[in-house]
């Protein structure tokens, strides 16, 4: 549970049987769901994966690896769900880096970056074609990452929602990734199946996140598509 003031002008996480979450409209208060399901087979590969990373970075990283990502870290703020930066531990950025280019399906890096950025990149969108079942994604193919060999461009998706829904905070379910290169760029319209089957009139909520090739890895950019 985050909150800021005894009224709760800013919260997020669960207390009692409440659940605090927020947009773009304000603070939102919903009653507390328990999932059916805590132990879904993606929360079984993260789990696992945190395991590795914490294996890793006490075995396989070298006291000055374990020091370069201390350093940015401490130079590098991250937003927390409540929109404040925030500072993380050199370890617990490690995790964040990695743990992502592992559900990409990308090495690990153990030397921690020395350019001190996320390594952001601009918004996307995204068309759900019925047709074909595919997610049709649009990027700036001008952006860093496109040129960066081994830098990845990460999609994320939620299930099929109502069109009314307007905020969708997950889960979302990884769908795919395409790599950079210096010396031919990936081109845009990026076009991959979707993880769920989906048909016309539903809304999907698209999440992506770019991973350069130093570790460094973006915040994530949101869009929401209708399927047509």
């Amino acid at each position: 549970m985050k909150y800021e003031s005894p009224i709760f002008s800013q919260a997020s996480g669960s207390i009692g049987g409440m659940t605090f979450t927020h947009g773009p409209g304000g603070l939102i208060v919903r009653a507390r769901h328990t999932p059916t399901n805590p132990a879904s087979v993606r929360q079984r590969q993260i789990t696992a994966l945190m395991s590795q990373a914490a294996g890793r970075w006490v075995s396989i990283l070298t006291e000055p690896m374990r020091d370069a990502w201390r350093l940015y870290a401490s130079q590098v703020g991250i937003l927390n769900t409540l929109g404040k930066t925030i500072y993380l531990s050199g370890n617990a950025m490690y995790n964040r880096c990695n743990i992502a280019r592992r559900v990409g399906e990308m090495p690990w890096v153990d030397a921690g970056p020395t350019e001190f950025t996320l390594g952001d990149f601009t918004q996307p969108s995204c068309s759900p074609e019925v047709a074909t079942q595919h997610l049709i994604t649009a990027w700036n193919n001008s952006d860093e990452w496109a040129t960066d060999t081994a830098a990845a461009f990460i999609g994320f998706c939620s299930a099929p929602q109502n069109p009314t829904i307007m905020f969708f905070k997950g889960p979302y379910r990884y769908f795919g990734r395409t790599l950079g290169n210096a010396g031919s760029p990936p081109t845009t319209p990026w076009t991959t199946d979707g993880p769920y089957p989906f048909v016309a009139g539903q809304k999907l909520f698209l999440k992506y996140q770019v991973s350069r090739s130093d570790g460094r890895l973006s915040a994530p950019l949101f869009c929401a598509g209708v399927a047509a």
